[in-house]
């Protein structure tokens, strides 16, 4: 985790984000249902407005290719404890991971071997 820290920018907001498109990428390709389903759950927890979505989820995208998957892992653990991410918290964006991945109606192993990974960097 010395390598990658939580960047200074990164937002509750964004990392929320970043960590919706980590589960709609878990079978290593975004599907426009599961972008669609990140939009609403941004909506409907009032965090990013309609018109400023495609803006920051451009944003995010960019930073997420940048990682490999040890970088994303490490990403993902500083900002939780840079963003001081409580347990709470972390149950929520676990239940929400799984409306993501799940949202293309299909579970293959990929998917549920990320969950795992992603139910284990979250500390559930």
């Amino acid at each position: 985790m010395d390598n990658l820290a939580c960047r200074e920018d990164y937002t509750y907001e964004k990392f929320i984000l970043y960590l919706y498109l980590c589960a709609a990428y878990a079978d290593y390709k975004i599907e426009e249902s599961e972008k669609d389903v990140i939009r609403e759950k941004m909506a409907k927890m009032g965090v990013i407005k309609a018109e400023n979505f495609d803006k920051c989820w451009n944003q995010v995208l960019h930073d997420f290719k940048q990682h490999n998957d040890l970088e994303t892992m490490e990403h993902v653990q500083a900002c939780c404890a840079q963003l001081n991410i409580d347990e709470l918290a972390r149950m929520k964006i676990y239940k929400d991971f799984k409306d993501i991945v799940w949202a293309d109606g299909k579970q293959d192993d990929a998917e549920r071997i990320n969950m795992f990974k992603f139910k284990k960097i979250l500390g559930i």
